[in-house]
C-alpha cells in the first residue's frame, strides 16, 4: 500500500483512520492499551518487576510512522518511534551525546528537518508538503526500533490537527536504510506477514446436472427400439 495520503487528512475525532504506510499515529500508552494488545506486546515480566516483553514499555506512548502494511484487511503493521530525545534538563543534547544512550551508534539515528544531523551522509527526514513536527528541532528516529503492532494498539497523534504522513521519498531510504542496517527488520516483516488474514477460499464452481444415462429414461429407450416395425 502506498503512503501517498492528503496532506490536508484530518484527524477524525474519537475515531482512527485507515493507516497507511508513512502515516504518523501514536503508539497507546501500555497502562491504556487493550487486555488483548497489552498481553501481545507488554505483558511478559522481567527482572525487577520491569516489563520484559516484545515491546519495552517505555516505547508506548510515542508518536510512529507507519513502515508497512501489507492489505487493507491486515490487522497489523510495521512501526518505528519518533522521540524527542532533547529537552531543557538534559541541555538539549542530541540522544548520541547522553549517557544513557552512548551504547547506540550516532549513525543509527535519523533526523526530520529542523533536527541536528547524526549522519551527514543521510538526508533528513520530510513530511509531505506543508507539514512539520510538533517538535521540529528535537525528533529523531532510532532505526534500530522497528516492532510489528496490531492496529488496534495505535491511535491518533494529537500533536497535530492532521494526519502527518512521511513523504514517498523519505519512507522509501528509511525503509532502505532499516532493510540494510536495522538487526530486527527482518524478524518484524516475519511477525507481520505471521499476522496477516488468511485468504478466502476460492468459490467452489457451480455444476448443472447432465442428463440421466441410465435408469427408467434408458428402459424406455430400449423399449422403444425393440417395438420399432422394419421398413
Amino acid at each position: 500500500m502506498a503512503g501517498q495520503a492528503s496532506t490536508s487528512r484530518p484527524s477524525p475525532p474519537g475515531a482512527c483512520p485507515q493507516w497507511l504506510e508513512g502515516d504518523i499515529a501514536f503508539l497507546t500508552q501500555s497502562e491504556n492499551m487493550s487486555s488483548k494488545d497489552f498481553e501481545e506486546l507488554i505483558s511478559r515480566q522481567g527482572n525487577k518487576g520491569n516489563r520484559a516483553g516484545y515491546i519495552p514499555w517505555r516505547a508506548t506512548g510515542h508518536p510512529v510512522i507507519v513502515l508497512k502494511r501489507l492489505s487493507e484487511d491486515s490487522t497489523h503493521v510495521l512501526i518505528t518511534p519518533v522521540s524527542a530525545y532533547s529537552w531543557e534538563r538534559n541541555g538539549r543534547r542530541p540522544p548520541w551525546c547522553q549517557r544513557q544512550h552512548q551504547s547506540k551508534r550516532q549513525v543509527d539515528f535519523r533526523s526530520f528537518v529542523g533536527t541536528e544531523r547524526a549522519d551527514d551522509t543521510r538526508p533528513f527526514l520530510r513530511l509531505q508538503p506543508g507539514q512539520t513536527m510538533p517538535k521540529n528541532n528535537s525528533s529523531w528516529v532510532y532505526i534500530q526500533s522497528v516492532w510489528a503492532v496490531p492496529i488496534t494498539a495505535l491511535c491518533v497523534f494529537t500533536g497535530s490537527r492532521t494526519v502527518l504522513t512521511v513523504h514517498p521519498e523519505s519512507l522509501e531510504d528509511l525503509r532502505q536504510h532499516m532493510a540494510a542496517e536495522c538487526t530486527s527488520w527482518d524478524d518484524g516483516l516475519r511477525r507481520l506477514a505471521a499476522a496477516a488474514p488468511a485468504p478466502a477460499p476460492a468459490p467452489v464452481p457451480h455444476r448443472r446436472p447432465g442428463p440421466k444415462t441410465d435408469g427408467p429414461l434408458q428402459s424406455r429407450q430400449e423399449g422403444g427400439r425393440k417395438g420399432r416395425p422394419l421398413d
